[in-house]
């Protein structure tokens, strides 16, 4: 027990309420140190003395027990014991309900106070309208209050009202979000203008929320605005007192990295976030147990930051050291930090599939998921949202590892646990959903069910459309992401004209997007122009869509100038499809340079990055083969594409499921290359190959495969045909043709 000398002495003397204060203030020097666990005990201790003190002695007042049940339930939120911290401070709002029974009309700003901690508590559970009710009825007390003294309690109203903002926000209710916070700003203003540093402290906080809420609605000048006043204030702070305000400049730097992302600011944004790192790692070198879980937040913001700006190693370093901090914080408190854990390795998974560990990429995620459904079990409310999110990236992982069954079966679980939050909260999981339903249509696609992931996109398309028609400046962006991915869909199911007028939508949104943004959206314009062109190429537009792969080019250029690791692979793609553009028009030697170029960026890519670039290598070889063959370098063109054959073979060896199709498709023109050169006993293996792979394909997903093993027949019959082997070369026509129509 904590100061038992001093506890014993207290007991006789008349001021029997000296030790459960003295514990209160102790509770608070622990947590201010850090460590928790000591200011849990000592609160507990407090309030057992209190309850001890109320039975034995009638005339110590419930309001002291109240109190300090106030500050245990702090206490255990601290260390995530969230479920006992909410029945302590239900029971401290009881006691100061009933307190204030016998005056009614008098002010009451201790059940304020303990409503405004309710609110938090209720919040942290999931129980967001109640949340809200308790919010609400705290910020109508301190108004009354206010209205009386002002100088007394516009400080707690501003309080609340900020309070008021977050629970207003995590409900989607955005505009009431900012008046309440708009309204915590002016008075916190005019507090810091004639007092002390707390306040001013204060004001910066506001400011910070602020430019969340202006964020939230599309305001995103405003809210950056907002947050450089508030890292102006926090330096002014830090600069006359560092100890006690370095963390409120690192937190304030965390959220000025947030909105200079959002408008495609990066390079200044990784500057911030490197400060802000920097600053948490001081802090937790002289104070671990305070300071970890802030340097593993701004960690993992970090690694954003860097993968931003293509840094992609460095980016996964960061996360990597921020995940190996959170496993050491919820091995001790798993209760606080399995969520940040969870949300870290999900963090971790996406950059390893970014770098094609992707083994390791499923580890992650697989962990991340797990984490997530046992707190999700406890507390649905306030974890499903995350295991939904955690979900879709596992879908991914799946798909990128060739599991596509796994994927569509992750993805659909993710989109089911959406519907279900956006049916009770339309407003905040729209967008989610949206996102979720786009992704799987992709994965419907992959598996050749077509019309499903058209289905799947429109929906997505429409809630879109619904959400951009309020707020343009926010949902603008994923309405033309969505219409991106319906325009390829529509394509795949030959609905040309439909196709290129989603695409054509999508392009004029991004265009709009990036005449004010150009850093952030000047890549999404660049990569829509390109599928406006294999759009236009295909209704026989070929000068219009000629045009436009050529901006896209220009695009990628500028873009690839500027900040090479995060654009040439864009622009190798992009090139790709010019070679095609230029080649379908008669232009071969243009189309030839471009395809050269093509596969110079992507082998400096794949010498540094293998893993990651070795499929696009080998897909590049392939189509420069075509390319070299049509302009009759025959032997230049057998050795591109035994390259690429090459390059497949070791690719399909670690992931059969992925890599099968583009090793059959290769071996489908090097057969042709051999025949072209004369070796027809080595095309025929070549082309015998290629039917077996694709047999196996079309025997999973017909729908997908089938027309491929019916080209790779038709092209099997010519070889057996130029062998002399007529009736062979028979069986395998007829087979072709009633497999179905071949590739043109």
């Amino acid at each position: 027990m904590f100061y038992q000398g001093l506890e014993e002495q207290c007991i006789a003397t008349p001021n029997q309420m000296t030790m459960p204060k003295v514990l209160r203030m102790l509770a608070l020097d622990f947590q201010h140190m850090g460590q928790l666990e000591e200011a849990l005990e000592a609160a507990r201790e407090g309030v057992a003395l209190m309850r001890d003190l109320v039975l034995d002695l009638p005339s110590v007042p419930n309001r002291d027990l109240a109190r300090s049940l106030n500050t245990l339930s702090n206490h255990l939120s601290d260390l995530g014991h969230r479920e006992e911290a909410l029945e302590a401070v239900q029971e401290c709002v009881a006691l100061y309900r009933n307190l204030s029974l016998d005056r009614p009309n008098a002010p009451n700003p201790d059940l304020a106070r303990s409503l405004n901690t309710l609110s938090k508590h209720l919040s942290s559970l999931g129980h967001r309208e109640k949340a809200l009710e308790a919010v609400r009825e705290c910020v109508a007390l301190r108004r009354d209050l206010a209205r009386d003294q002002p100088n007394a309690f516009n400080a707690d109203l501003a309080s609340s009202l900020n309070s008021l903002s977050c629970h207003l926000s995590n409900l989607g209710h955005w505009e009431e979000a900012l008046k309440a916070v708009q309204e915590c700003v002016t008075l916190r203003r005019d507090l810091a203008r004639d007092r002390s540093n707390a306040f001013k402290l204060n004001f910066a906080c506001s400011l910070n929320n602020l430019s969340l809420c202006l964020s939230n609605l599309g305001h995103r000048e405003g809210a950056l605005e907002a947050v450089r006043e508030c890292v102006a204030l926090t330096r002014d702070l830090e600069r006359d007192r560092p100890n006690p305000f370095n963390s409120c400049l690192a937190d304030s730097l965390n959220t000025l990295f947030i909105h200079l992302s959002s408008l495609g600011h990066r390079e200044e944004a990784l500057e911030a976030v490197q400060e802000c790192a920097a600053l948490s790692r001081d802090l937790a070198r002289g104070r671990p147990n305070a300071f970890n879980p802030d340097l593993a937040r701004s960690l993992n913001n970090l690694s954003i930051g860097l993968s931003d700006l293509g840094h992609r190693e460095t980016a996964l370093e960061a996360v990597r050291e921020c995940v190996a901090l959170y496993h050491d914080l919820a091995r001790d408190r798993p209760n606080a930090f399995n969520p940040d854990l969870a949300r870290s390795l999900n963090t971790l998974s996406i950059y390893l599939s970014n770098l094609s560990h992707q083994k390791g990429a499923l580890e992650a995620v697989q962990e991340s998921v797990a984490l997530y459904r046992d707190l999700a079990r406890d507390r649905p409310n306030v974890f499903n949202p995350d295991l939904a999110c955690s979900l879709n990236t596992l879908s991914n992982c799946l798909s990128n590892l060739g599991h596509r069954k796994e994927a569509l079966e992750a993805v659909q679980e993710s989109v089911g646990l959406y519907r279900d939050l956006a049916r009770d909260r339309p407003n905040v999981f729209n967008p989610d959903l949206a996102c979720s339903l786009n992704t799987l249509s992709n994965h419907l696609s992959y598996l050749g069910h077509r019309e499903k992931a058209l289905e799947a996109v429109r929906e997505s398309v429409a809630l879109n459309r619904y959400l951009a028609q309020d707020q343009p400046n926010v949902f603008n962006p994923d309405l033309a992401c969505s219409l991106h991915t319906l325009s390829k869909h529509l394509s795949d199911l030959g609905r040309q004209e439909v196709a290129l007028e989603a695409v054509r939508e999508c392009v004029v949104l991004y265009r709009d997007l990036a005449q004010n943004q150009p850093n952030v959206f000047n890549p999404c314009l660049a990569r829509s122009l390109n599928n406006l062109s294999n759009c236009l190429s295909g209704l026989g537009h070929r000068e219009e869509a000629l045009e436009a792969v050529r901006e896209s080019v220009a695009f990628y250029r500028d873009l690839a100038r500027d900040r090479p690791n995060a654009f040439n692979p864009d622009l190798a793609r992009s090139l790709d499809t010019f070679s095609g553009r230029l080649s379908s028009l008669g232009h071969w030697e243009e189309a030839l340079e471009a395809m050269r170029e093509c596969v110079v960026i992507y082998r400096d890519l794949a010498r540094d990055r293998p893993n990651v670039f070795n499929p696009d290598l080998a897909r590049s070889l392939n189509n420069l083969s075509f390319h070299l063959s049509n302009l009759g370098h025959r032997e230049e063109a057998l050795e591109a594409v035994q390259e690429c054959v090459a390059l497949y073979r070791d690719l399909a060896q670690n992931f059969p499921n992925a890599f099968n199709p583009g090793l059959a498709r290769s071996l489908n023109n090097f057969s042709n290359r051999l025949s072209d050169l004369g070796h027809r006993k080595e095309a025929l293996e070549a082309a015998q190959e290629c039917v077996t792979l694709y047999r196996d394909l079309a025997q999973d997903r017909p729908n997908v495969f089938n027309p491929d093993l019916a080209n790779s027949l038709k092209n099997l019959s010519i070889c057996l045909d130029k062998l002399g082997h007529q009736e062979d070369a028979l069986e395998a026509m007829r087979e072709s043709v009633a497999t179905g129509p071949a590739l043109p």
